[in-house]
């Protein structure tokens, strides 16, 4: 998977000019933690910042909420966003592998990227949208049993035709199939779904593979 397939493509952007009290409105009506901060350059748009929702509490009287969706008027004069934004961003590229970006949000202690392509704000991706990139790979379908396998380092060559052979016959979908290492030893977890899931665990018990646990529904 790669950072495009989980993207969000429509992005609400924000001056470096505008008053904070602006991008306040803009996070509360669209109901988002983060806005890219934009700057147009001999008519391109280039990201300069990013806001957060953490950056822009810092920015008001502590006990003043300014994401309720109400004007506040204790403050004369409303700092401009790019005296409270982010700076230099943290981005990424759509083509990127969606660990690479889970990675670097991680490691940078970040919870979104923008998506630059050739310079160009082409989305943005969060924590939320790697979480769900995680929860499809083992949830959804019909009747769907996920089963982890331990000790394949010695024939996991052998493993992936026996799974799709047991599929095959008791005509399931192989609905994602991923392998990693844990302790030294290589496991896989196999979710299938279809109308046969008895039929396939069946299968794969005689495929002389040590199955750790079965999960169904």
């Amino acid at each position: 998977m790669i950072v495009s397939m989980w993207m969000k493509r429509t992005v609400v952007t924000v001056s470096p000019d505008a008053p904070i009290d602006h991008a306040a409105e803009l996070l509360f009506k669209n109901r988002i933690r983060r806005l890219p901060v934009v700057r147009e350059f001999d008519g391109e748009k280039v990201v300069v910042g990013l806001l957060s929702k953490t950056d822009l509490l810092h920015a008001y009287p502590a006990g003043v909420n300014p994401l309720r969706g109400q004007a506040f008027s204790g403050m004369d004069d409303l700092p401009e966003v790019q005296e409270v934004m982010s700076t230099p961003v943290v981005h990424i590229e759509p083509d990127v592998p969606l660990e690479q970006a889970a990675g670097l949000m991680r490691s940078r202690k970040i919870g979104a990227l923008p998506v630059l392509q050739d310079g160009e704000l082409v989305g943005i991706i969060t924590e939320s949208d790697i979480f769900d990139a995680f929860i499809g790979l083992f949830e959804g379908g019909e009747n769907p049993v996920r089963v982890t396998f331990d000790g394949l380092e010695h024939d996991f060559e052998g493993f992936v035709p026996k799974v799709a052979l047991a599929a095959e016959q008791t005509k399931m979908r192989i609905a994602s199939l991923v392998s990693f290492e844990w302790k030294g030893r290589q496991r896989a977890v196999v979710r299938a779904v279809g109308g046969n899931p008895d039929g396939f665990l069946e299968e794969l018990g005689d495929g002389g593979f040590r199955i750790l646990s079965v999960q169904k529904g």
